[in-house]
């Protein structure tokens, strides 16, 4: 179970195993309350999560499925180019009363100096670029869901 204080976020990502480290590693301070597994996925469920709705379908056992507190940040793993983003944001955009909130995708040179994708390695380099991504977007007051922006970590 989550704390209270920690922020909720919706991570993005294609393999459960990598996504399931992730959110380990991004404990306490974050909560993943839901995972997309797709593009599809996402154009599916990230509209209705970031309108405070439900999803309208779970294709992931990962995340809290706590979605009493609108998520803070959509955070987009490797797998998802610059087109899948645009996507996912354009479907968002179109569902009026949709939260704007940052989109941190991964920053594939970082990515591709580092460690072994899917390696235990990786998921603990990730989850900390994240989780340092997160506090400055935190301390620079953009997590408070009144503006978006594409950022990396």
């Amino acid at each position: 179970m989550a704390s209270n204080q920690s922020l909720p976020v919706v991570l993005c990502g294609r393999l459960e195993k990598v996504g399931s480290l992730i959110i380990e590693g991004l404990k306490p301070e974050y909560e993943v309350i839901h995972f997309i597994t797709s593009m599809e996925d996402g154009i599916h469920n990230l509209p209705p999560i970031l309108s405070g709705s439900l999803p309208l379908s779970n294709e992931s056992g990962l995340g809290s499925k706590s979605y009493s507190r609108p998520p803070k940040a959509v955070i987009l793993g490797g797998g998802y180019d610059d087109e899948a983003i645009a996507r996912l944001r354009q479907a968002v955009i179109s569902l009026q009363g949709t939260f704007e909130v940052p989109w941190i995708k991964a920053d594939l040179k970082k990515t591709e100096a580092g460690p072994t994708p899917g390696t235990d390695e990786y998921c603990n380099s990730a989850a900390s670029r994240i989780k340092e991504a997160l506090r400055v977007l935190q301390e620079g007051e953009k997590l408070d869901r009144t503006g978006d922006g594409l950022f990396l970590w």
